[in-house]
């Protein structure tokens, strides 16, 4: 709740912004290739998601790459309404695709909505799933090993960021 309100804060006071713009473009890079590869080894690795999923997986990504990569749909949303909508949608035409796919298909059912309000077990929340919790801190070793990797992290991004405006690489 504290993280909804925080990126509701954000937003409206237009700091999400400058918070962004503050971030590096090799860490956004990273974090974004880093979830990528996260996404597709989850997906392919043995005993993931593919083997539950094969036609659906196929099909919905399928669909995403040609509603990303195509000239062909770029053209058509550049000239049609509805393609262009569903251009600036992203990813989610081809979820609400795969939802469709997978129960035609039999790889799963049809999705049960269920209209109103949760009561989240915040109780559970605040005792078991944060630190000062019984989840517990990290080791002090995590921290220490954290630093070196981070120290390579930061010349990375110095390198990447001032070698090609003419800086000096050899900063660290």
């Amino acid at each position: 709740m504290v993280l909804g309100l925080w990126c509701i804060l954000l937003g409206f006071t237009g700091l999400a912004n400058k918070v962004i713009a503050s971030i590096p473009r090799a860490i956004k890079a990273g974090v974004i290739i880093g979830a990528g590869i996260a996404a597709i080894n989850m997906i392919f690795q043995k005993g993931g998601r593919f083997e539950s999923f094969p036609i659906t997986i196929t099909l919905a990504v399928g669909l995403a790459f040609f509603m990303m990569y195509s000239s062909t749909f770029k053209e058509l949303a550049r000239r049609n309404k509805i393609a262009k909508t569903l251009n600036n949608l992203g990813i989610l035409p081809s979820i609400l695709a795969a939802l469709v796919i997978a129960a035609l298909a039999g790889e799963a059912g049809w999705p049960k909505l269920e209209w109103g309000f949760s009561r989240p077990d915040f109780a559970t929340l605040w005792t078991g799933w944060v630190p000062w919790g019984t989840l517990g801190w990290p080791p002090l070793e995590m921290f220490l090993a954290s630093i070196s990797i981070t120290y390579a992290e930061a010349r990375l991004q110095y390198v990447a960021t001032n070698l090609f405006q003419g800086g000096d690489p050899s900063y660290f």
